[in-house]
């Protein structure tokens, strides 16, 4: 049997990073008979290093060009498979990959950028989220879209352990049987949003008793939470380690996640639906918007746009237990879409497919003909049907919007509308604009509706 050697690949290895968690769980799922797995990053740390190697596995950290090419050569390694922004971080690496011969380079893209440095390295570049490929389609060179696909992050569901929601409360200083309201995020204050403190000030006027539970909450946050005199409310940890992850899950009723720059695919999202609670995000067409790929509003979710309308849904969510439950059951369903088996093995069509491609592997036919089955081309017809679910989902939010996501709404369809040649700078413009908008101080304005009747009558 022909064993294709892969090696993953990252400018740098962390133990909460979304790509050291992708690799982890790639590594432990691929075919063992049909891969062989090799890790490969330039810098990292021991407490990383002692994450992979429980899953016998070694991470190699080159010193220079020679120093891989030696590695490449004595194992081997026919395809890189690195993971990284799309921009200009991983170079050195490609760089290097070139050098040393490595035939076929793989891209998993987490932000959505299409660097022209890189991306003429890249055999195919898996975008995270449907929005990331769709967007990089609008935005850059068409002609990209035979190089684009979409491959999600995959969720080990071997790991996530479910609990009575008590069970870990002491650890976090919770109350027993108290509603709670979770988040956690790395400590950048790109990930978070005052929208949550303004939320949970007006969710404190509507329910008696309610806490917080924030996981890498950075300073601004911090600041404000001590400013609007709401530090009873909150319990507020640096990070937890990866292994007790799942005490946090299991200990919060609510998943509600604000970041001022959206998310690209969201793995803390996926999670929390994972362990079946109900995700509350707002919607953000001018950053990254995949929340909404994945959050649909008021069957396994919702989006609320507004700070009032956010505390609103979770005072229902909170105190009707029938509804949470229902909707938290639906996020649990939805999140076999991430689970790592199904997901590996669409990874492994795109190696099997490139080796027999490029490498004309003849063994490897047959190997091929076992992965027909699996859809794995992001082609004009996903592309197609993915805009027109979106362009729906940016006026399916719960109540009505604000003015400001109205603006924003509108500075998206200005954008795609535009000639290609200037989309990008309208793009970055709008951008930083609509980040920047993200203050303490703004005000809302909007007019609320209710849907739970409607929910509980299905």
């Amino acid at each position: 049997m022909v064993q294709l050697n892969v090696v993953h690949a990252t400018p740098v290895l962390t133990p909460t990073g979304a790509g050291a968690k992708a690799i982890r769980i790639f590594a432990k799922h691929l075919d063992p008979h049909r891969f062989k797995v090799h890790i490969c990053t330039l810098s990292t740390n021991k407490e990383t290093c002692g994450i992979f190697e429980e899953t016998g596995l070694e991470v190699f950290v080159p010193q220079d060009h020679q120093d891989l090419a030696t590695y490449v050569r004595e194992n081997d390694i026919q395809i890189m498979h690195v993971y990284g922004s799309g921009g200009s971080e991983v170079l050195p690496l490609l760089t290097m990959a070139k050098d040393s011969g490595i035939p076929i380079i793989v891209r998993s893209n987490f932000f959505g950028i299409i660097d022209p440095l890189t991306v003429k390295f890249i055999d195919r570049e898996l975008m995270i989220s449907k929005f990331l490929a769709f967007r990089a389609i609008k935005l850059y060179d068409q002609s990209l879209h035979e190089k684009i696909h979409v491959l999600y992050p995959p969720i080990d569901f071997s790991e996530v352990k479910l609990h009575d929601r008590n069970e870990f409360r002491d650890r976090f200083g919770l109350s027993p049987d108290v509603p709670v309201v979770g988040n956690i995020a790395r400590r950048d204050p790109s990930k978070w949003s005052f929208f949550l403190i303004k939320m949970a000030k007006t969710l404190l006027k509507r329910v008696k008793r309610v806490e917080f539970l924030l996981v890498g909450a950075p300073e601004p946050m911090r600041n404000l939470i001590k400013r609007e005199k709401l530090e009873e409310c909150f319990r507020i940890f640096d990070e937890i380690p990866q292994k007790e992850i799942y005490k946090f899950y299991n200990s919060i009723d609510v998943f509600a996640h604000f970041a001022k720059i959206g998310e690209s695919f969201g793995y803390v999202i996926a999670e929390a639906m994972a362990y079946g609670k109900p995700v509350i995000v707002n919607s953000t067409p001018m950053r990254d918007n995949a929340q909404l790929e994945f959050i649909r509003n008021g069957i396994n979710g919702f989006v609320a746009n507004t700070p009032s309308i956010c505390a609103k849904i979770i005072s229902k969510l909170v105190e009707n237990g029938e509804v949470r439950k229902k909707i938290g059951k639906k996020a649990r369903e939805n999140s076999k879409l991430f689970d790592a088996r199904r997901i590996t093995k669409v990874l492994e069509r795109h190696y099997v497919d490139m080796a027999v491609n490029k490498l004309k592997i003849k063994h490897l036919g047959p190997v091929l003909r076992r992965y027909k089955k699996i859809n794995y081309l992001f082609d004009k017809n996903e592309l197609k049907e993915f805009e027109r679910c979106y362009q729906k989902a940016l006026f399916h939010c719960f109540g009505a919007d604000n003015l400001k996501y109205l603006f924003e709404r509108l500075a998206w369809k200005i954008t795609v509308n535009s000639p290609l040649s200037i989309r990008r700078v309208l793009y970055s413009v709008g951008n930083g604009l609509f980040i920047l908008a993200d203050s303490p101080s703004l005000r809302e304005q909007s007019i609320p509706t209710d849907i739970f009747g409607r929910l509980l009558a299905k």
